[in-house]
């Protein structure tokens, strides 16, 4: 579902309080593991999505699983 069709299902103010859909519905049901990336548009995040660690190891660990990686080698500098 979009956010223009949350709107028209008369859901706007649901934008008021919480940046995007994914992140309401989290905030409504912290227990279910809710996959931002899944959703509609989700290839724009909101400001400062990057920012936080654990959505950068989220996105590296799907990706690791994608691409059935297994292992990370160790590289020192």
């Amino acid at each position: 579902m979009t956010k223009s069709q949350v709107v028209q299902r008369k859901g706007g103010r649901l934008f008021g309080y919480y940046p995007s859909l994914p992140a309401a519905l989290a905030s409504v049901y912290p227990e279910y593991p809710w996959d931002a990336s899944k959703f509609v548009g989700a290839d724009k995040h909101p400001r400062g999505y990057w920012g936080l660690v654990s959505n950068q190891k989220d996105f590296l660990d799907r990706v690791a699983q994608q691409l059935d990686i297994q292992q990370v080698p160790l590289f020192v500098i």
